[in-house]
């Protein structure tokens, strides 16, 4: 119960949380604890602390969040496609890119352009096939 542990019950809790997730999603992905080589654990603390000012409260979403600035708008029109334009091999990924935070995968459509920019088979790759 972090509520009564305070904030500060995620810098005793992150890694034990972390171990659980991992443990979880062995379950639908055999193999992958053993694929882990390093990681990082950030707690929603940890998202405060890093930019206090745009994650409050561990918000994982970011500051800004207005209704023009969701699914193809986010974060912006021009930014929108995970790319920043008149620099070429520059990506965005994270939170304020769609679908946002708090969603697993979401540096997929990032990868997808990424692919598609060096002309490579997004599809060939996730089958093993490149």
């Amino acid at each position: 119960d972090i509520e009564r542990r305070g904030p500060g019950g995620w810098d005793r809790i992150k890694e034990d949380v972390a171990d659980r997730l991992l443990e979880k999603h062995s379950h639908f992905y055999p193999g992958l604890a053993d694929a882990v080589i390093a990681r990082e654990v950030d707690s929603p603390l940890d998202m405060q602390r890093w930019s206090p000012a745009t994650f409050v409260n561990g918000e994982v979403h970011g500051a800004g969040l207005q209704l023009f600035q969701t699914s193809g708008f986010r974060p912006t029109p021009e930014l929108a496609q995970y790319a920043v334009p008149g620099c070429e091999g520059l990506y965005l990924c994270g939170p304020f890119m769609h679908p946002g935070g708090a969603i697993f995968g979401a540096g997929r459509p990032t990868a997808i352009k990424i692919l598609d920019d060096l002309d490579i088979d997004f599809d060939k790759v996730i089958a093993g096939k490149m």
